[in-house]
Order: C-alpha cells, then sequence, then structure tokens
C-alpha cells in the first residue's frame, strides 16, 4: 500500500478515538453536529541515492455549531494528544515534526458553524 494512505487510514482511526462522528469525506446535511473529517492531503516525495522519503501535511477539520466554538477547540486538542510524536503503519514509520492550528466562523445550508483545521506534518522515516 502507498505509505501516505496508510497514514491517512491511521491518523483516521486516532480521530475516532475520540468518539465523535469522523468521516474520510464530507458528509450530507442530515450529519449532526459536531464531527470530525480527515482531509486534505499534501504529499512529497524526497529521493536519496538509494531509496526514496516523503512527508505529508494533513488536515483534520472539525465542525460544530456557532456557538460551539469552545468545543472545536477542545476536540483539536484531543486529536492532538491522541496522535503520537511516531505513528507505525503495517509497513511504514512517520514521525510528527509540527502542527498548527485555526478556527473559522463559516455558513453552510443557511446553518452558521465553527470550522477548526488541524495541520499535521509527518515525515516518512
Amino acid at each position: 500500500m502507498n505509505p501516505y494512505e496508510e497514514l491517512f487510514e491511521t491518523v483516521i482511526e486516532y480521530c475516532k478515538k475520540t468518539g465523535y462522528s469522523t468521516f474520510d469525506y464530507l458528509p450530507d446535511e442530515s450529519q449532526g453536529y459536531p464531527f470530525i473529517m480527515v482531509g486534505d492531503q499534501i504529499n512529497n516525495d524526497i529521493y536519496a541515492k538509494d531509496f526514496v522519503t516523503g512527508t505529508s501535511n494533513l488536515t483534520i477539520h472539525v465542525f460544530a455549531e456557532y456557538n460551539y466554538r469552545a468545543e472545536v477547540a477542545t476536540i483539536m486538542e484531543q486529536i492532538q494528544q491522541l496522535i503520537p510524536k511516531f505513528i507505525t503503519t503495517n509497513h511504514y514509520l512517520f514521525g510528527l515534526t509540527g502542527s498548527s492550528s485555526n478556527i473559522l466562523g463559516e455558513t453552510a445550508d443557511s446553518i452558521q458553524l465553527q470550522h477548526g483545521r488541524l495541520i499535521l506534518d509527518f515525515n516518512l522515516r
């Protein structure tokens, strides 16, 4: 399997441990709030003389109704505590090298929402 796909699937499993509904797609309007979506992934291969390594930036989205900003922040903090510094998948080892986050207000289907984005940076070891 592709190393980045193994990382993606492993991060989804860690996010599910929060107890919140977790998806790898944006669910339809029948889904209640809050929920987690493991989404955007940007991968960069680094070619060395005898092997290929790389980096991956993975964005985890947290959505909640507008008056639950603190809950979005708490969920993102839970995710950060659950994701270990080193992730071992079936075939690869990844090291967590950094993270950044923000919370945005937005509207979807006439519902005002808080949208948290947690961006995790990994190196393929």
